[in-house]
């Protein structure tokens, strides 16, 4: 059954690519990839044009009252401090109250307190409507099952038609629990590939070839010069939240079923998609081992499995290799912008397969609290910041003239100093709205387009894991991973001791439950 459902997502896509392809005057410049388009059950209905650019100008009134009554949302979501948030808040509440009659109280919290502090939110029941959700941070499949977040599906067809339409119902698929939808979705880079970004100025001091890169071992003679010869810098840029967890899936061809931090993961390449515990697996063993290795060498800093955030060392131009989380046209662009540089002072190398999985779809989404007083307005509001360019790119880039510059030819350039420079804009909306940076090339978001369409498929995008039956082993699990990660993902811990340690409390915590309770639900939507 599972051919057949592989088969009939393969048709369906096809199209949709055949379609980007007549649509997009560029020829793609990604990577060769899998010719195994990505969107699984991507309908032929939703228009491919609407998802390359933008789905509508704005936003219409579709369902909506001629007089709304003024309201306030209040809107959480993850990133560094920025100085001048009201006044850009002021700004986009200009738009917001001339369109739904809506003011938003914009709350920022940095990376690394968010996502303990939104559990306390959420567990005390404190009322707010919108906030940042993820696998990997906020956890959404959590929330879900905690009721935190309201059911979506009825919302988004009254209050938010475009934002919705202007992606391929397959994508949204991967967002569904219990059939339902529980978090809109930001459109953006779906598709993953691992890359790091070297800087040329280092390479060209070590007399290291960036290009010869072609896996993460490769990079080993540029970190032990950096080591060794520029105690000014560190050598890579990673953290204590998992260290190189965020690497381990693409590397391995593996997708996590639930959470990075809990055990049950398939292998792409298994058509069977047999479910097994990833930290138990032989190339988890392996990672761990090479970043040990790394980290005995003196590669990173004695702390590393404590340092949470790593905003501050990436705008002070700290790290000589960053680690870009994903491939993306472009990004490379908005990656030197935070250090003040700009991508021809980098040379980017990718080091994993393209593939679109469950996890990287659902990577950066909006959930909307069931405690909202105003799911309705919630809605119209995600209705505005994914389709009306001029609210969304003052939530990206500030105030004109104030916090950023535009060239004749419509790039961007960060005006410094201005108190508002968050560059995340993959978080708040539709990514391909965006005004292109100095330094990244106009046709880009034509292209991260084609690249999620021609993806390696998941075999299980569709399948949505109901955490219920399992979810005390799960928070146990979980508890487990955040002692053990941050130490074994760095390098931190010896091996021969730790590894068995985190695996025994894994076990007694109730991942082999869990992993049997994957294959379970995974049998059981083969048949479907």
């Amino acid at each position: 059954m599972l051919r057949k459902k592989w088969m009939r997502a393969t048709a369906l896509c096809t199209v949709l690519v055949l379609m980007i392809g007549m649509l997009s005057a560029c020829g793609s410049t990604t990577p060769a990839a899998s010719a195994t388009p990505a969107a699984s059950s991507a309908s032929t209905e939703a228009s491919t044009e609407a998802s390359t650019v933008a789905a509508t100008e704005e936003a219409t009134a579709t369902a909506m009252p001629e007089k709304l009554e003024d309201v306030t949302l209040l809107q959480y979501i993850v990133g560094s401090e920025q100085p001048d948030m009201q006044t850009v808040v002021d700004a986009m509440n200009v738009i917001l109250n001339e369109k739904i009659s809506t003011t938003l109280d914009l709350k920022l919290i940095d990376w690394g307190s968010y996502d303990q502090k939104m559990k306390v939110i959420i567990a005390a029941a404190e009322p707010y409507d919108i906030c940042f959700t993820a696998p990997w941070i906020n956890n959404y499949y959590d929330n879900v099952n905690k009721g935190a977040f309201l059911p979506l599906d009825d919302l988004m067809a009254q209050y938010a038609p475009n934002a919705t339409a202007a992606i391929p119902s397959g994508f949204w698929d991967a967002t569904r629990v219990g059939g339902k939808i529980y978090g809109f979705l930001n459109y953006q880079i779906f598709a993953r590939t691992d890359a790091v970004a070297i800087r040329n100025d280092i390479a060209k001091e070590a007399g290291f070839d960036a290009a010869s890169v072609k896996k993460l071992t490769d990079l080993e003679p540029l970190m032990k010069y950096v080591a060794e010869n520029r105690k000014d810098l560190m050598t890579m840029n990673i953290s204590g939240g998992g260290g190189f967890q965020v690497w381990y899936e693409r590397t391995f061809n593996t997708e996590t079923i639930i959470s990075q931090d809990v055990p049950g993961a398939i292998n792409i390449n298994d058509k069977d998609a047999k479910a097994f515990n990833q930290f138990a697996s032989p190339d988890y063993k392996e990672m761990f081992q090479l970043v040990r290795d790394w980290y005995l060498k003196g590669y990173f800093p004695k702390d590393i499995a404590t340092l949470t955030d790593t905003t501050a060392n990436r705008r002070a131009g700290k790290y000589a290799i960053e680690t870009e989380g994903t491939y993306k046209p472009g990004g490379l662009a908005e990656l030197a912008a935070m250090m003040n540089l700009t991508a021809g002072d980098f040379t980017e190398v990718l080091t994993s397969k393209t593939y679109a999985s469950t996890s990287g779809i659902i990577a950066t989404m909006f959930g909307i609290s069931k405690n909202s007083k105003n799911p309705e307005r919630a809605m119209m509001y995600l209705e505005q910041i994914n389709t009306n360019k001029d609210l969304y790119n003052t939530m990206c880039f500030g105030v004109k003239d104030v916090h950023y510059t535009q060239d004749a030819e419509g790039y961007v350039s960060v005006v410094d100093g201005s108190g508002w420079s968050p560059i995340t804009d993959w978080e708040y909306g539709n990514q391909f709205n965006a005004l292109y940076r100095l330094g990244n090339e106009k046709g880009n978001w034509e292209k991260t387009v084609e690249l999620n369409a021609n993806a390696m498929l998941s075999p299980i995008i569709g399948f949505s894991f109901d955490p219920g039956p399992v979810k005390t082993e799960i928070a146990q699990c979980q508890a487990v991973s955040k002692e053990y990660m941050p130490i074994l993902g760095t390098g931190s811990a010896d091996i021969d001791t730790k590894l068995p340690e985190f695996l025994e409390k894994l076990q007694k915590a109730g991942s082999d439950k869990i992993v049997a309770e994957i294959q379970t639900q995974l049998d059981a939507w083969k048949m479907k």
